[in-house]
């Protein structure tokens, strides 16, 4: 999971996107500001171990993709198209508060991320696809 991380880090900085560990007042374990290009990711995802951490990291970095899906990296996320998963983990994840108010199209682009995340390589091929 380290040598993941550090290969997405890389990923990342090669597209100038900034990252940096912060403390999220959502309750959101990571954010992708793409008018700002930062990746945040909460302090207490670190307290979670390495799996979580690459996990929450390639959620980011898929927001990323679906970023430059639309145009630009610092366009709003746009749902790529990507078949979806449903499965009870990503429905409870989509339940949390954080997305209650989201409307339908976001919460698309939240399920697409969040399906994909899991999937070694996933983010960076949707990166070097979208992002070059």
């Amino acid at each position: 999971d380290r040598r993941n991380i550090k290969v997405l880090l890389k990923e990342i900085n090669n597209l100038k996107i900034s990252n940096k560990l912060t403390n999220i007042e959502s309750g959101a374990f990571g954010l992708w500001i793409p008018n700002r290009n930062l990746i945040e990711i909460d302090f207490k995802v670190i307290k979670m171990g390495s799996p979580t951490f690459l996990d929450v990291l390639r959620h980011e970095s898929i927001h990323v993709a679906q970023s430059c899906f639309n145009n630009s990296k610092n366009n709003f996320p746009k749902r790529i198209g990507l078949p979806l998963e449903f499965s009870k983990e990503i429905n409870l994840n989509l339940s949390h508060n954080l997305y209650s108010q989201n409307p339908k199209d976001v919460m698309l682009i939240e399920r697409e991320a969040f399906s994909y995340s899991k999937i070694d390589g996933a983010a960076i091929k949707l990166l070097n696809k979208f992002c070059r």
